[in-house]
């Protein structure tokens, strides 16, 4: 019996570390669990919306969006139409946009810290992909890759609290049954 609560123990424990990890990937698509990680320059958070709420986009620290579908205006004069993110990657002190504008043309949005005393952010808007500096991550918002993430990690969640509750069971089944042997 010992083993058997073990084996499962340690089944619990991998599935742990398993929903962690796929947590941890599905923060960059907004999907996920926990709101703990902070990995994105600027304080950007990736948000997730069904598309008839509005798609996914980014957001700054105060939790307004800063890049989306439809019409985008920054406060450096840029204005762009978007129909969809195709995806964005970022680095340290850069971060890139890709996305498919009202003519269905890729564009590459550029975000910045701007410089000076205003530190709010800068866009500039290209039609080639910009050169990158330094350790890039690019994130592909695939929505078929996204569900799957999201699907395997809803099953380990059910998993855990599957296991966690039979264990919970064996533990009070085998005390009530050595309260009734005594």
């Amino acid at each position: 019996m010992k083993k058997l609560i073990l084996i499962i123990i340690s089944a619990v424990l991998s599935l742990l570390v398993c929903f962690f990890y796929l947590d941890y990937q599905l923060y960059y698509y907004g999907r996920n669990d926990l709101k703990s990680y902070h990995s994105l320059p600027f304080n950007i958070t990736p948000i997730f919306l069904n598309d008839f709420e509005g798609g996914f986009y980014l957001a700054d620290e105060d939790g307004l969006s800063i890049i989306s579908k439809g019409e985008n205006n920054w406060i450096s004069g840029e204005h762009l139409t978007i129909n969809k993110l195709i995806g964005y990657g970022f680095s340290k002190d850069q971060m890139v946009v890709k996305v498919k504008d009202s003519r269905n043309d890729f564009k590459y949005v550029e975000i910045r810290k701007g410089s000076g005393s205003n530190q709010a952010l800068s866009f500039r808007i290209i039609n080639t992909p910009p050169l990158i500096s330094g350790k890039f991550k690019f994130i592909e918002l695939d929505a078929n890759y996204i569900s799957n993430f999201y699907i395997v990690r809803n099953y380990i969640e059910l998993f855990i609290i599957f296991f966690t509750g039979f264990i919970l069971y064996i533990l009070f089944k085998r005390k009530a049954l050595n309260k009734n042997n005594q």
